[in-house]
């Protein structure tokens, strides 16, 4: 395993990790987002109905 590049554990940052975790985090992010778009562009559905105040 070549780990000339990387900063040692105990060193501080481990800049590598940080980079991979921030573009995972900001995919996680983005499809959240357009889960919950999507949801409330949909028609409501009849559950709507019941939690609905008289």
């Amino acid at each position: 395993m070549n780990t000339a590049g990387r900063t040692p554990r105990g060193a501080g940052v481990d800049v590598r990790r940080a980079q991979k975790w921030f573009w995972v985090l900001t995919l996680v992010a983005v499809l959240a987002m357009g889960g919950l778009y999507q949801g409330l562009r949909s028609t409501p559905g009849p559950g709507a109905g019941a939690l609905r105040t008289p």
